[in-house]
């Protein structure tokens, strides 16, 4: 069966979109039931664990791997995973399920898993950080056998991360998945959310000037200030100038403005013209000036 290139997408998802969040892979070589999707993009922790139970509930693997890498995210995978992204999209496989980003993965989501098969599978748990090659010459009368590992959390950065994440991919491939050829298997590849942020991440923080807080006080009672020694006992108009220059200046403006006025009018109210004066003659002396 080929990979649908929704779930290569899904695995190779560029950036973490949240800080909280992981990747959770799960594949197998024989097929899962109709109802599991084969890849989502954001899933929380019991969502992935009901899903994950169901596969893993049908018991129709011969070996089942749970691996545990905490403080991986889906960028390290699609950057510095070349062996899982491989395997993940092997054309062998029936059965995938792949979230990009996983809300809320702890360490022992792993170990939550494992519990299912070995109760619903009956199957047999190989010893502790055994390899596959170990793990394989523990079966037991042909039961399902459990092989879980779990790799160290590293809080590196930058380039020191990226070798971090090539060591876990290369030590996966070297002393699991190569010993696979061959059997029925399903692998569950489990990680946590990283607690350190990328030397290039800015988290953006913002600041709010917070104003300050005054209660208006408000005086009920009228009251007279009490006297001081510094109380100036000046007269009036020894305190306050009253007759400014400017003052004085506007106000003798003022005065010969008003005297002008009046003469004006004084010698517009003496014109003395008679009513006659204004009318027109029509007698025979007008007559006469005409001519």
């Amino acid at each position: 069966m080929r990979p649908s290139i929704i779930t290569l997408a899904a695995l190779a998802a560029g950036v973490s979109a949240f800080k909280d969040t992981s990747p959770f892979v799960l594949f197998s070589t024989s097929p899962f039931h109709t109802g599991l999707e084969k890849s989502a993009p954001l899933r929380t922790n019991d969502e992935v664990i009901t899903a994950a139970s169901t596969a893993l509930s049908l018991c129709n693997t011969e070996v089942y791997l749970f691996v545990n890498a905490p403080g991986i995210t889906s960028s390290d995978l699609s950057s510095h995973a070349p062996h899982l992204r491989r395997a993940a999209s092997d054309r062998k496989l029936y059965g995938r399920y792949i979230v990009t980003e996983a809300l809320g993965l702890t360490a022992s989501t792993a170990d939550n898993l494992a519990e299912v098969v070995r109760k619903e599978c009956r199957a047999s748990t190989a010893d502790e950080s055994s390899t596959m090659a170990q793990a394989l010459t523990q079966t037991q009368g042909g039961k399902p056998i459990i092989v879980s590992w779990n790799y160290e959390s590293s809080t590196a950065a930058g380039e020191s991360r990226d070798a971090m994440v090539a060591n876990t991919d290369a030590h996966f491939y070297n002393n699991f998945m190569r010993d696979l050829e061959g059997l029925k298997y399903t692998v569950v590849f489990s990680t946590t959310p990283s607690d350190t942020l990328a030397a290039d991440e800015i988290t953006y923080e913002p600041t709010f000037d917070v104003g300050v807080h005054m209660d208006l006080k408000r005086a009920l009672l009228t009251r007279a200030p009490a006297p001081t020694a510094s109380n100036d006992t000046r007269p009036l108009f020894e305190k306050y100038q009253y007759f400014t220059p400017g003052l004085f200046m506007g106000i003798l403006v003022s005065l010969l403005l008003l005297s002008i006025l009046s003469v004006g009018i004084s010698a517009i109210s003496s014109l003395e013209v008679s009513y006659g004066a204004f009318e027109k003659e029509m007698g025979p002396a007008a007559q006469k000036k005409a001519q």
